[in-house]
């Protein structure tokens, strides 16, 4: 027979339990979002071994008086069915940054939503609902996301400067990386008709955006 402090520390362990299956989403299991398109605004990479989640939003609004794209980036260390993100405008990593979760519906679908609305974009949701379902459209071999930090960078054929260069890319541009070796990194270009190539790792930002 258990004694009351066996069956104290059972019930605790049980709470917390309860507790971490209720609102953390522990122990249901669920495989990371795989990189690649969801629809023509959305795109993200997650990363084959630690899981972080990279990723991009950006919506033209053609028919609206706002000027230029609707764009924001986001990133998060998938933790299962409910992941924690962050979200964050250009040029404002660490000061507008926005709290929000990835909840996985299936193997290739998750609803994605904040803590805040995105109030600037006329045309496009504004992500406090988690009824809105993204569906994979395209997967791709992306590990990072990442963008072009010096004003110009050559991209070349092969992991080395002596290589031929096929591109030239520009800062702020998104790019997202595909594989490294030594330390270069081999990278994707644009949304259709990708350009690929390699470019030195100090050559992107350690983040998107």
């Amino acid at each position: 027979m258990k004694t009351d402090h066996e069956l104290m520390d059972i019930k605790i362990k049980y709470l917390l339990y309860l507790f971490c299956m209720l609102f953390l989403g522990c122990g249901e299991e669920a495989t990371p979002p795989p990189s690649g398109y969801y629809g023509e605004d959305l795109f993200l990479a997650t990363e084959p071994v630690g899981h972080l989640i990279t990723g991009v939003y950006e919506k033209d609004h053609l028919d609206s008086l706002q000027s230029g794209p609707c764009r924001f980036y986001f990133t998060g260390k998938f933790g299962g069915r409910k992941s924690n993100l962050v979200r964050w405008s250009f040029g404002e990593r660490g000061s507008t940054n926005t709290y929000g979760v990835l909840e996985m519906k299936d193997d290739h679908s998750f609803s994605f939503y904040w803590e805040e609305p995105l109030a600037s974009c006329f045309d496009a949701p504004d992500f406090s609902s988690e009824e809105i379902i993204y569906h994979c459209t395209g997967t791709r071999k992306w590990r990072f996301v990442r963008t072009i930090g010096l004003d110009m960078v050559e991209l070349h054929a092969g992991p080395d400067a002596t290589t031929t260069v096929v591109d030239t890319i520009y800062k702020n541009s998104i790019v997202k990386v595909t594989e490294a070796r030594r330390k270069w990194l081999k990278i994707e270009t644009g949304s259709e008709n990708d350009v690929s190539g390699w470019i030195y790792y100090k050559n992107l930002r350690s983040f998107p955006g």
